[in-house]
C-alpha cells in the first residue's frame, strides 16, 4: 500500500460530525443576535434621531432589535419544530 493510500485511509476512519448537529452553539448565537440587535436599534435610532426627534427615534430603534429577536425566535422554533 502506497504512502498516499494510507493517509487517505487514515482520515476516512475519523469521525465525521452528523448534520443533526449545530454549526454554533446556543449560547454563541444568542451572543451574536444580542451584537447585531443592539448595533441595528443603535444606528437606526442614529439615523432617524435628526429627522423626528429623540423619543420616536428610540422607539424605532428598538423595535428594529425586537424585529430581530423575532426572526431568532421564529427561526428557532421552526428548528426545534422540525428536528424533534
Amino acid at each position: 500500500m502506497s504512502k498516499r493510500n494510507r493517509t487517505r485511509s487514515q482520515r476516512s476512519s475519523e469521525e465525521v460530525p452528523t448534520r443533526n448537529e449545530p454549526w454554533i452553539n446556543k449560547r454563541t448565537g444568542l451572543w451574536v443576535v444580542g451584537i447585531v440587535g443592539l448595533a441595528l436599534g443603535i444606528y437606526t435610532g442614529w439615523q432617524f434621531y435628526p429627522a423626528i426627534g429623540f423619543w420616536k427615534a428610540l422607539l424605532w430603534g428598538v423595535g428594529s432589535a425586537a424585529a430581530i429577536w423575532l426572526v431568532y425566535g421564529l427561526s428557532y422554533l421552526v428548528n426545534v419544530t422540525v428536528r424533534r
